[in-house]
Order: structure tokens, then sequence, then C-alpha cells
């Protein structure tokens, strides 16, 4: 009922249009009908806009730019598809065969030998001390006093003796002491003969210091019969500071005596071992 109506109305607009732009009669001006664009006082419009009437369309509908546009509430997520089947595995690619172990590289070369610090300066000596104080004098010892000598100890008087007296007991050259209760047997009244003989230096075999010695040691031997009453060694060179003794000892190996020394080559040095024993034949000795 409302698209016929639409119609209708559209129908009379048309006609009142045609009236208006006919002439009338002979005269220039045509005459048009006052409310031909006019529907109940309201104005026709092609475009919409406030106060005016839209015309249908040829589908007897208003167009669509007009038409509002209302959206829906979002509907829920629908449920998650099922995965999809595995794909084949490819076939596995051959292992690569191992290269070859390259070549050792050379040695690199010896870096430069470093260079040799200088020898510190002696420090200066402290002072001296005070003197202690002086001790108190001791008591005088009760002292030995030989009254005479006897055959053998069981010579020796029984009693009668003073703290101090003393005898010679002949068959073993002992001094045998009075303490008192008893006597008291003190040891040989003579002692060996003092001082020694046959005094010599003894140089041992040298040995080389290189330079790539960490330590170097040489040992000097006494002849049959002597004994080593001191020792040492010398260098090729003096004033070789980066060489140090570390070790100067006597050794004795069953009845053969010597000197042996060990040294450090703390700078790389290059230089002879020389060492040396002071031999001796001992007191008494044949």
């Amino acid at each position: 009922m409302k698209a016929k109506w639409t119609a209708a109305l559209a129908a009379v607009l048309f006609v009142l249009a045609v009236l208006a732009v006919s002439p009338v009669g002979n005269s220039a001006r045509g005459l048009f009908v006052p409310n031909a664009d006019r529907v109940d006082g309201i104005h026709a419009s092609r475009t919409p806009h406030a106060g005016a009437l839209l015309p249908l369309g040829k589908n007897g509908k208003f167009p669509a730019s007009i038409v509002p546009k209302v959206t829906g509430p979002r509907g829920p997520a629908g449920p998650e598809g099922a995965p999809g089947p595995t794909g084949a595995a490819g076939p596995q690619g051959l292992t690569g065969l191992r290269g070859e172990t390259g070549p050792q590289g050379p040695p690199g070369a010896q870096g430069p030998r470093g260079y040799e610090g200088e020898e510190g300066a002696t420090g200066l000596q402290g002072p001296s001390g005070p003197t202690g104080p002086k001790g108190t004098k001791g008591d005088p010892g009760a002292g030995v006093k030989i009254t005479g000598s006897v055959a053998t100890w069981a010579n020796l008087p029984a009693s009668g003796d003073a703290a101090g007296d003393a005898y010679i007991v002949r068959d073993t050259g002992h001094l045998a002491v009075w303490d008192g209760t008893e006597f008291v047997d003190s040891g040989p009244v003579q002692g060996p003969p003092g001082g020694l003989s046959g005094y010599q230096i003894v140089t041992g075999a040298s040995v080389p210091i290189t330079y790539d010695d960490d330590y170097v040691a040489g040992t000097a031997t006494c002849p049959t019969g002597k004994v080593a009453i001191g020792g040492g060694a010398r260098l090729a060179a003096d004033y070789q500071t980066g060489i140090r003794m570390t070790q100067s000892y006597p050794t004795v190996s069953g009845d053969s005596y010597g000197w042996r020394v060990v040294v450090a080559n703390n700078w790389w040095e290059v230089s002879t071992l020389y060492p040396y024993a002071i031999c001796a034949t001992e007191a008494g000795a044949a």
C-alpha cells in the first residue's frame, strides 16, 4: 500500500512539474505551479537532507546510502578445528666424510733472553746494640786435687778421702775423683795429641754450566786416609752474579771423604764449576 501511494505521489509531482515549465499562449515566461516541489507543504529532494522528502528508487526502496547500518553483537568463537595429519618425514641426508687432520705447525722461535738485573747495593750496617749488664760472680768450684796414683781401680782407698781428691789409675790412664761417697771415673787424664797433619787442598773434576742448566753439582774427594775439614767451589769467571751456591757440605762414602757443592743458574749463565776440598790426616792416625 505504501509503495502505491509513493508511486501516485511521484506521478502527481511529475504532472505539476510539466505544467510549470509549459508556456501559456504566446507568453515568453512559463507559468509554474507555486507548490510543484511540495507534498503537504514538504519539499521533495533527490539527495537526503533535513526537512525534505526523498523519492524511492526503481526497486521501490530508499537508496542504500541512507539506510542506517546496525552491527549486531559479535558471536562466540567457534570450536578449534582438529589438527591436520602430520606430513611424512623426508629421507635423512647422508653424513659427510670427516676431513683429514692437518699437519702440526712448526714450533715458534725462542724468545730473546731477558736483561740481567743489576746487583743491589749492600745495605748499611746497623748500629751495635748496648752492652748487657755484668753477671754476678759465681761460687768457686771444689776443684780436683790429684793426690797420687794406683795400679788398678781395685787399689783405690776405700775411705778417708775429701771430696775432690783424685788418683790416676795407671792401667787405664783414667782419673778417679772422690765425690764424698765414692770414686767417679772422669775419663783419660791425657787427651789424644792435638793438631792436624797432611794438610792438602784437592780440586775435583770441573763441571760445565750451560745456558739450559738450572742446577749443577760437583764433588772433590780426599786421598785415602785423609778427611775433609772444609771445602767449596769457584767459577771460571769472577762476578757471575747469576750463579748462586745453594748447598755446600762434606761427603762420606765408606772410607772415602770429600766435599760437594750445588749451584743454581738463575740467569742462564755459561761457566765452569771447580769444586775443591780441604783435606788433612786425622790426629793420631798412622
